[in-house]
């Protein structure tokens, strides 16, 4: 079994200190700031920004999200761009990457990415309808540009439109446990299948988290 000592700078707890004082050979940093702000009772808007700076990637969010609009209980919208360079959690050393067992760890298409989304959700006694709408827009993008154990790494450009729609009903809210209804259509400019339409019903609790947007 391999093993290597921890550099004395895994334990700092001031910030930014590690990302420069390493070089690119030790540890691969990426800084971030975090912003909020509530315009109004109903009106939060967010965003995110990152910035690698080994690799000189870059990252960022902006979002948007509504409340009970026009007085409708239970009622939400968001609205999110993000963005992701092609080499935002890369590195030099493929070890270092941002990635854990071939799969990443950031976002589920990994890095060099436009992403939109937009989600509605309403909810009335219990019954829910939950629509999800996602565009990706990929430049030379790699689905193995994370991955260490594959030095090439072909690339394409195209687009992505995921779509989400689920109704159901609630029977405990703390637990989520649910019956539901739902239909997921996906299409790309780049595969073979160009269409994804898969219709499902089930029960489920909200233990577990389950994401199919990529």
């Amino acid at each position: 079994i391999l093993s290597k000592k921890a550099h004395p700078l895994f334990y700092n707890p001031i910030p930014l200190l590690g990302a420069f004082a390493l070089n690119d050979s030790t540890v691969n940093s990426i800084l971030g700031l975090n912003f909020g702000f509530n315009a109004t009772k109903t009106v939060r808007i967010y965003s995110q920004f990152a910035f690698n700076n080994k690799s000189q990637g870059v990252g960022g969010q902006l979002g948007f999200r509504l409340s009970e609009p026009f007085k409708v209980s239970n009622f939400y919208i968001q609205l999110e761009l993000n963005y992701a360079s092609s080499d935002l959690y890369a590195a030099r050393l493929s070890r270092l990457r941002y990635s854990h067992y071939n799969l990443p760890l950031a976002h589920p298409k990994g890095q060099g990415f436009v992403e939109g989304v937009l989600r509605v959700n309403y909810e009335f006694k219990r019954a829910y309808v939950d629509l999800k709408t996602i565009y990706y827009a990929l430049d030379d993008y790699s689905e193995l540009s994370l991955m260490p154990a594959r030095k090439t790494k072909p690339s394409y450009s195209g687009s992505i439109f995921h779509n989400e729609l689920e109704i159901g009903y609630r029977f405990n809210r703390k637990l989520n446990f649910s019956l539901f209804v739902n239909w997921l259509l996906r299409s790309d400019t780049f595969s073979a299948d160009k269409l994804t339409n898969v219709f499902g019903i089930g029960i489920r609790t909200g233990l577990l988290n389950h994401y199919y947007d990529f």
